[in-house]
């Protein structure tokens, strides 16, 4: 997950705590470490936990590709503050108009009209 999606998720002016399932070589941790959140990892492998804590003990030397990253994003709201202005969160939700507008058009191609 990169740095900038957990920006866009939690924000910067309070700590989040990132879960990653299947925290693999540690990118999701130490992006959220970097950026001051708290991180919960989940992983099977003994080697890729193993891996994730060396990369988190030196975590410092990624933090210039992480800045470099964060340089290409620029949030204007976060998801939680767009979520709370009941603003576009990301999931589609057609109007009836666009669901009656669909109707039609699966309708007409069922009789074999070009659209």
């Amino acid at each position: 997950m990169p740095a900038r999606v957990i920006i866009s998720i939690l924000g910067t002016e309070e700590q989040g705590i990132v879960l990653d399932p299947y925290i693999g070589s540690g990118t999701t941790a130490v992006a959220a470490k970097l950026l001051g959140h708290k991180y919960i990892g989940i992983d099977r492998s003994e080697a890729y936990i193993q891996m994730t804590c060396e990369r988190l003990n030196s975590s410092v030397k990624e933090k210039p590709k992480i800045q470099e990253e964060l340089a290409l994003h620029v949030v204007e709201t976060t998801f939680k503050e767009r979520k709370a202005k009941g603003e576009n969160v990301g999931k589609f939700r057609p109007t009836e108009e666009d669901q009656l507008r669909l109707f039609d058009k699966s309708k007409d191609q069922d009789k074999g009209y070009n659209l």
